[in-house]
């Protein structure tokens, strides 16, 4: 091989054209040197021919392609052809200087064998790797675009077919990656038409712009699930040929939504600006400066000034001078406060001032208050009628005081008299009196009673009316009232031949706090008023208990009865003040109405309801609730809720009411006993017997005393007569005189009760029973020995103006066993206690010349710290400030007018006995 390059003209015409070749043509042999290069490798590379000549090819290329050479000669070695490089390989060529360059080599084989040498074409590239890069920058940019756009595009060729979509067009329909990549045309479509709200819209317009190929579409989607996308399509162009269409889809479900809130907002803007500018109010905006910015006709009227005339000017334009102490509410507002509403005056345009209630508001926006609106009513009329309700209340507090003022004088006047008419009819009807004689004065009494029960129901309607009512809270035993109040209606029972049952639940609470006066009173007149209208069977008392937990007890009061009923239309107008069921009611039974209607107010008073239920010729039940504390300080354990030492005793019950016959089950199970109930004579004696001869006899047998076919005692003689059965012990239940004790004790009756029965009552009976000791007598406090002839207790002091009720008095004094002497008022009073010595004063409060307050406080004054002498007031006063002011005076208890022999006698006996060293007054 030679060492130099040959010329090319040697290669006559093919050599001029390597030589012209923009190329540079070197040609290597198999240890990679340059044995042959043209003109233009001069050029490329930098070197001279004879520069060339034996270098290394590798001199041409930059460093990190050192030692390829190798392997692209193996490769012709093993399969000769032509060979291109450049691009995938991205080759680089390496000037003299140094500085690199792209190229794109061409390789071909000179020979074949060991010789084979390798020619190269060489192009430099440079400005088509330029290129290139642009191109593939401008690509990345397009492509970018697409995939970062909010929009959804989808490309579709001119036949219809899906050329293409970003990955926001599937995001946007939520199109599966498998199906946008199945290229299934129809399913994609029906993948979209299933979503929208109108396919066939969809569609049609799809086929009208395909009949248009040129237009340009923009319209709107509603999507099933809510959403509402824009649509834009036009036509893509290469040239001037339509190559297909370019849809494109943004999401505009919110802007949607705002234009819609937006003119929602407006029409409501409107519609208040129609409301303000329509309103009767005098509405204002002002700026927080307070300078006025709209004025509605509302405004104009009340103020007197125009739009025009208002619109500009500060508001203390209508404030007068004495009320610029308003600035504080308008800067309170101003600073961000809250609305704030009040009543002031406010000036007009002809400077008359006019009373308005104000509402002033801050108008807010992102910046903070921009606004104040000031919304005014003209209340002149309201301020006029507020005077006029002013003026009528206190008429009406006036007519109220004067009306208690009278009814208080009408009590007064009216007991003073009834006290000499009871005191005396009942003084008569303690003297020998022929029948007719006593027909009359127990007239006389029952008329005299029921005027007194009038009064007293007027009077305490009018105390509930003015609000005067005060609770006396103590605690007390809710059986304790129940049996009270049987107690007191068990003769008027009686004597109707009526069945009267008092019964108090076992989990009932024995100590509760709450006025046992008032709870009293209701339930005496819901029973006095089951006996009235109650002609045969029962009435039935009970106590029971709704609710508790660990502060409080609801208690239930009830009575029920067998009378004649209430129509369902009448029960709401029953506890209205003077109503009862109708005016036949009245005729037939009396009654001023105000019974039901007092019960109501007292029930409300106490925080407690009360209602009835009632069958028209059946009979009715009266009840109320009341929900009360338990007492704080624990009271005894009531019997009732103790089996004790009767546990296991086996009781036989004869009564032939089925009402009394579970209220004496209930009593003996809560006390431990083993009832056996039965509703007439026969089959007690049948139980009886077959009980004995069982080997398990009956400890004790309670009898009633009336029943059909066989009375209780007639069966307590055929009891104590059967050998078998004379162990059981008898109790006999009966009402007042309806059997002697004689006859009694003849049956083997060894204790007996007066119905109602007293639960306590039934209980000590029962232990003296099963303890074998016998009573003496029947427990009642209706049967009063007579007192047997003995020395005088005490001399009492009757202070009293009225001769009709000194007689009175002065008579009652002698049968509880005192002498009486007579004070005409409280002067002579005075004077006979300061020469002589008194057990006690009943003392008359109203008298001329000195009162009885008057007489006390003196009284008081003389003792000065001796014994301290009581004073017991005997006043026709019935209200609770009566008895304050008479203590308050210095008196140590209080008797309303009329008094009976009882409570006279219950208050000398509490007095007399306890005279102690006087603390002055």
């Amino acid at each position: 091989m030679t060492n130099e390059i040959r010329p090319l003209d040697q290669f006559g015409f093919f050599g001029g054209l390597v030589e012209a070749v923009p190329d540079a043509l070197l040609v290597i042999d198999a240890d990679g040197q340059v044995t042959f290069g043209n003109a233009y490798s001069e050029q490329l590379f930098g070197y001279s021919r004879s520069e060339l000549l034996g270098k290394h090819y590798e001199v041409l290329l930059p460093a990190r392609f050192e030692g390829q050479g190798g392997a692209i000669r193996d490769l012709f070695a093993r399969d000769p052809g032509i060979r291109r490089a450049g691009t995938d390989l991205k080759l680089f060529g390496r000037h003299r200087d140094g500085a690199e360059f792209p190229i794109e080599v061409s390789f071909a084989p000179l020979g074949v064998g060991p010789a084979m040498q390798l020619v190269a074409s060489i192009r430099e590239v440079s400005d088509r790797v330029r290129v290139d890069a642009e191109l593939r920058d401008a690509l990345s940019l397009l492509s970018a675009t697409l995939e970062s756009t909010a929009d959804g595009i989808l490309v579709v060729a001119a036949d219809g077919t899906i050329a293409g979509a970003n990955e926001r067009f599937a995001e946007l329909w939520g199109i599966p990656a498998d199906l946008l990549e199945s290229h299934d045309d129809g399913r994609l479509l029906a993948f979209v038409l299933d979503q929208l709200t109108d396919p066939d819209g969809f569609i049609g317009k799809v086929q009208e712009l395909y009949a248009d190929p040129g237009a340009e579409s923009l319209d709107m989607l509603e999507f099933r699930d809510g959403r509402t996308f824009e649509r834009y399509s036009r036509p893509q162009q290469v040239g001037d040929e339509i190559v297909g269409r370019v849809w494109s889809f943004r999401d505009v479900t919110s802007r949607q939504r705002a234009q819609d809130q937006a003119r929602e907002a407006l029409a409501q803007v409107e519609g208040l600006a129609a409301i303000v500018e329509s309103s009767a109010d005098a509405i204002i905006g002002m700026t927080p400066a307070g300078v006025i910015t709209s004025w509605n006709p509302g405004a104009e009227k009340l103020y007197g000034y125009t739009a025009a005339e208002a619109t500009g000017q500060n508001v203390q334009l209508l404030i007068p001078d004495y009320l610029q102490a308003e600035d504080e509410v308008f800067t309170a507002v101003q600073n961000g406060g809250q609305a704030r509403s009040f009543e002031t005056d406010r000036m007009r345009k002809d400077g008359s001032i006019v009373p308005v209630s104000l509402t002033v508001s801050p108008i807010r926006g992102d910046h903070g208050v921009t606004g104040i609106a000031s919304i005014g009513q003209d209340i002149t009329a309201r301020r006029a009628a507020e005077a006029d309700l002013l003026a009528a209340r206190e008429a009406a507090l006036e007519s109220s005081r004067l009306k208690s003022e009278f009814l208080a004088t009408m009590s007064h006047e009216i007991r003073t008299p009834m006290n000499g008419v009871i005191g005396l009819t009942t003084l008569l009807l303690d003297t020998p009196l022929d029948e007719t004689q006593r027909k009359y004065a127990e007239g006389v009494q029952t008329a005299a009673g029921a005027l007194l029960t009038l009064i007293n129901d007027i009077l305490d309607f009018s105390k509930l009316e003015a609000g005067k009512i005060d609770l006396d809270i103590t605690p007390f035993d809710p059986q304790d009232v129940m049996e009270e109040v049987a107690s007191l209606l068990a003769e008027a029972a009686q004597g109707k031949g009526l069945e009267l049952i008092a019964y108090c639940h076992p989990d009932v609470p024995a100590q509760l706090a709450g006025d046992a006066g008032r709870i009293r009173q209701i339930l005496l007149n819901l029973a006095s008023n089951a006996v009235k209208f109650t002609a045969s069977g029962e009435v039935a008392i009970r106590v029971t208990i709704a609710d508790q937990d660990a502060r409080t007890a609801l208690v239930r009061f009830e009575v029920s009865d067998t009378g004649i009923g209430i129509d369902a239309a009448d029960h709401l107008r029953l506890f209205d003040s003077f109503s009862q069921a109708d005016a036949s009611t009245t005729r037939r039974y009396g009654g001023t109405g105000l019974g039901l209607a007092i019960c109501r107010r007292l029930t409300e008073v106490m925080g407690g309801d009360i209602g009835l239920t009632s069958t028209p010729g059946e009979g009715s039940t009266f009840w109320f609730s009341l929900r009360l504390p338990l007492a704080k300080e624990p009271g005894r354990v009531p019997a009732r809720t103790v089996p004790g030492p009767l546990a296991g005793l086996r009781v036989l019950v004869v009564d032939d009411n089925a009402t009394n016959r579970l209220v004496l089950e209930s009593q003996l199970n809560t006390w431990g006993l083993r009832p056996d109930p039965v509703a007439d004579a026969r089959t007690a004696l049948d139980r009886s017997r077959k009980a004995a001869a069982a080997g398990k006899p009956f400890d004790i047998a309670v009898l009633d005393m009336c029943m059909p076919d066989m009375d209780g005692l007639e069966l307590a003689h055929e009891l104590s007569k059967d050998p078998g059965l004379r162990g059981i012990r008898l109790m006999m239940l009966t009402s007042a005189s309806q059997v002697s004790k004689p006859d009694m004790a003849g049956a083997g009756i060894s204790e007996w009760l007066t119905k109602p029965v007293r639960g306590s009552e039934l209980y000590d009976r029962l232990l003296r029973l099963a303890a074998g000791n016998a009573a003496t007598g029947p427990a009642s406090a209706l049967a009063r020995p007579p007192r047997p002839d003995r020395p005088s207790k005490g001399r009492i002091l009757v202070v009293e103006d009225n001769a009709v009720n000194q007689l009175v008095a002065c008579e009652m004094v002698a049968k509880l066993g005192y002498e009486a002497e007579v004070a005409a008022d409280g002067a002579e009073a005075v004077s006979a206690i300061a020469a002589r010595s008194y057990a006690a004063v009943l003392m008359d409060c109203h008298m001329p010349v000195m009162d009885g307050f008057e007489a006390t406080r003196s009284i008081r004054v003389q003792e000065n710290g001796s014994v301290r002498l009581p004073i017991i007031a005997m006043t026709a006063g019935a209200q609770d400030e009566d008895r304050e002011r008479c203590l308050a005076a210095g008196m140590d208890d209080y008797l309303s007018k009329p008094v009976d022999l009882a409570g006279l006698e219950e208050a000398l006996n509490r007095w007399v006995p306890r005279a102690v060293p006087s603390s002055g007054i």
